[in-house]
């Protein structure tokens, strides 16, 4: 299974990504790095999850990763508006996506 193979490089590239707008949305690291990492960890593995088991056309599932992730960062994520959490879960998940399509 090539899929499973794949995961650790997404998952570090999901990382990069959503890290960097992380920090351009104003979190600090220190304070959020658990709820980052478990957060994006958990939805990595949604995601192959839905894959494998249904279907490898996953840009559709990407809108339900995206409302996981934001529903998650709004109560898990230290400093700032909930506004401005959901923000950055929106942003970040895009700008993810984007880089996946042309990587």
């Amino acid at each position: 299974m090539w899929i499973l193979t794949s995961l650790p490089f997404t998952l570090i590239g999901t990382l990069v990504v959503e890290g960097i707008i992380l920090l351009l949305f104003g979190f600090g690291i220190r304070k959020n790095i658990v709820a980052f990492v478990l957060v994006n960890v958990a939805t990595q593995i949604m995601l192959y999850a839905y894959i494998i088991c249904v279907s490898e056309d996953y840009r559709l599932f990407e809108i339900a990763i995206a409302i996981v992730e934001a529903s998650l960062y709004a109560r898990l994520l230290k400093e700032h508006s909930v506004l401005r959490r959901i923000a950055y879960a929106i942003t970040a998940n895009a700008a993810s996506f984007a880089v996946g399509l042309v990587v």
